[in-house]
């Protein structure tokens, strides 16, 4: 019985996982499509301070 239960909620948080990611895929693709070229100056905003710190 505890092994079900635990492959119970180990299926159920990784559905959860799954459903996260694919969550933040559409926020992001919709924010690039959205925002133009407000989302792809910002963009590049992040790439060029990321390089400065490395």
């Amino acid at each position: 019985m505890p092994n079900e239960n635990a492959s119970f909620y180990q299926s159920f948080f990784s559905d959860i996982q799954e459903g996260l990611v694919s969550l933040s895929q559409i926020f992001t693709e919709s924010a690039e499509t959205a925002g133009g070229k407000a989302a792809t100056t910002s963009t590049e905003d992040l790439q060029a301070v990321s390089e400065q710190a490395d």
